[in-house]
C-alpha cells in the first residue's frame, strides 16, 4: 500500500534527495523505497541491540535441576 503525505524537509535536504536520485537513476519514490529498506534493516539492527543489551548480561548455565528434568523428557535410546 502507498500512500502520498506532504512532508516539510529543508530545501537543502530536498535538492541534495533530488540530485542523488538523478545520480543514481532513480525516481523520487524509488529513492524513498531505499531509505524505507535502510530503515527497516537499521530497526531491525536496532532490536538486536536491545536484546543483546536485555540478554547480555544473563547467564546462559542451564540450571541444573532444570537440565536433569530435561534429560529425563529424552526417551532412552539403545546404541
Amino acid at each position: 500500500m502507498n500512500v502520498k503525505i506532504a512532508v516539510s524537509v529543508p530545501d537543502t535536504v530536498y535538492r541534495e534527495a533530488e540530485r542523488a536520485a538523478k545520480h543514481l537513476g532513480l525516481s523520487p519514490s524509488r529513492l524513498y523505497a531505499a531509505l524505507s529498506e535502510f530503515l527497516a534493516r537499521h530497526r531491525a539492527a536496532n532490536v538486536k541491540a536491545q536484546l543483546d543489551q536485555v540478554y547480555g548480561a544473563e547467564s546462559v548455565r542451564l540450571d541444573d535441576i532444570v537440565g536433569h528434568m530435561q534429560s529425563l523428557s529424552l526417551p532412552r535410546e539403545d546404541w
